[in-house]
């Protein structure tokens, strides 16, 4: 009888470790290592946008943004205040937000946040092809946007893969994720 007790104890035990595990940041960059594009991954469109918009709602009133850069398990964004002192926004994949001041920095090209909102489905579909192109070596894709400080908007993507030869690990992409050539 104890020992049945036991091992019900230890039975229920594990599975609320499961389950509670399930839910874990770290848990998630496990599997994400090896589906990047997984359930959970921040580089489907939808929680990519999901993420850029909460990074957004950090922004304060006169605030730039100077960089987006999304990768699996997490999506960072710079955002530059109008004295040049900038400070990463970072959101995981269980939602969290981690603000980081930078002592200061400079980025040559900045939007303001209401423009740096675009639809990323067709660069995460480019990025994800990238991916599948170069398997079984790719690892860690990465998709950051690129800014155009002169019109003021996101004029492309820059989609990577690392683990490839260095001419095949990134391409450019315009806004609606056509390859640049």
């Amino acid at each position: 009888m104890l020992l049945l007790v036991g091992a019900g104890g230890v039975t229920l035990t594990l599975s609320a470790a499961a389950d509670w595990a399930d839910d874990q940041p770290s848990t998630h960059e496990f599997a994400l290592e090896r589906d990047p594009f997984g359930p959970r991954s921040l580089l489907r469109p939808d929680a990519l946008t999901r993420s850029i918009d909460i990074a957004l709602a950090e922004a304060e009133p006169g605030d730039r943004v100077a960089n987006i850069n999304a990768r699996p398990t997490r999506v960072l964004v710079t955002l530059t205040d109008p004295r040049d002192q900038s400070r990463w926004v970072t959101i995981n994949t269980a939602g969290d937000v981690q603000v980081t001041d930078l002592r200061s920095a400079t980025y040559a090209n900045s939007v303001p946040p209401a423009r740096a909102t675009v639809d990323p489905a067709p660069a995460v579909r480019a990025l994800r092809r990238l991916w599948r192109s170069h398997q079984p070596y790719a690892r860690d894709p990465l998709l950051s946007v690129q800014l155009d400080g002169d019109t003021e908007r996101v004029s492309g993507w820059i989609a990577s893969v690392d683990g490839v030869a260095q001419a095949d690990r990134s391409v450019r992409l315009t806004p609606d994720g056509k390859v640049v050539r």
